[in-house]
């Protein structure tokens, strides 16, 4: 009994061409050619010097300066392999360039999205796309007011402190970085300690909507990537449930697509450990149907 055999094609990517590479092949093809030169007796040490580094036109006005010299089978094959040399680099340095334009549109693209949106959805996953973080996005707004008031009541807490750090206690500012923004010198007093703004409630609650707002948006990017990474072919969100989400308590996030299927993610407050013992929480989001 014949067994079948199975014959496995495998297709590789053709890398880049490396432009350092093929400079360096360049500067020895053409250093071959000066060798040839060279042993003819003729002084072209001065030619040489010029045309190392410079173009092909200029290492042709060489050769045909020197053709009598470079007329040996030795010196064509030199002289060949030179030329080879330059349309190999031009060539990749041509493709270089348009690699470099690629990417410099790509990332204008990506600010100009970023602008619009308000987040750089690449930054947290790049299989986001800008409509199902808007439907996210727009489902997770009233979290914004309650998150913030959270943050500026940790603000608040925390601003004692930060006042007992920058008074002088050395202990406390080589462990906790002070927020200076939140202070001023009290220059009225004989000991001109540190004290809060005057504006120090305005200032609280502006970097706590801020805090709230890029929260808020991470998690939605995050989010929008993981509902796309999972969503059939052509299905858009065409709805977003989702019970209270914030850093302090879980929640459930339902989407809806427009082929009708539905994908339930569970956020939880989770207990961490790093490697140096330190305690932290996290807040990750599983898909749980």
């Amino acid at each position: 009994m014949n067994t079948p055999t199975t014959t496995t094609t495998t297709t590789t990517t053709a890398a880049a061409p490396d432009l350092r590479r093929l400079k360096r092949d360049l500067e020895k093809a053409v250093q071959a050619v000066f060798a040839v030169a060279r042993t003819s007796g003729r002084d072209v040490y001065l030619e040489t010097f010029y045309v190392t580094a410079a173009t092909a036109r200029r290492f042709e006005k060489f050769v045909a300066k020197y053709a009598d010299v470079l007329a040996t089978p030795e010196a064509t094959e030199a002289v060949a392999k030179a030329r080879a040399a330059y349309v190999a680099v031009a060539a990749a340095a041509t493709a270089e360039k348009a690699r470099l334009a690629e990417k410099r549109a790509r990332l204008a693209a990506r600010r100009s999205e970023a602008e619009n949106l308000g987040v750089d959805l690449a930054k947290h996953d790049e299989r986001a796309t800008p409509e199902t973080y808007r439907a996210i996005r727009a489902e997770l707004e009233p979290l914004v007011a309650t998150y913030a008031a959270r943050v500026e009541e940790s603000f608040r807490r925390r601003l004692p402190g930060e006042l007992a750090a920058a008074n002088g206690h050395s202990r406390l500012r080589r462990y906790t970085p002070v927020r200076w923004e939140w202070l001023n010198r009290d220059w009225s007093s004989a000991a001109r300690v540190w004290a809060a703004r005057p504006d120090i409630d305005e200032v609280l609650k502006r970097e706590a909507q801020r805090v709230a707002e890029d929260t808020v948006a991470a998690f939605a990017a995050k989010l929008a990537g993981k509902v796309d990474r999972e969503r059939a072919e052509g299905a858009t969100v065409v709805g977003v449930t989702s019970t209270t989400i914030d850093r302090w308590s879980s929640g459930t996030t339902v989407v809806r697509l427009s082929d009708g299927s539905e994908q339930e993610w569970h956020t939880k407050v989770i207990l961490n450990q790093s490697c140096r013992g330190t305690l932290f929480n996290q807040w990750p989001t599983r898909r749980v149907r």
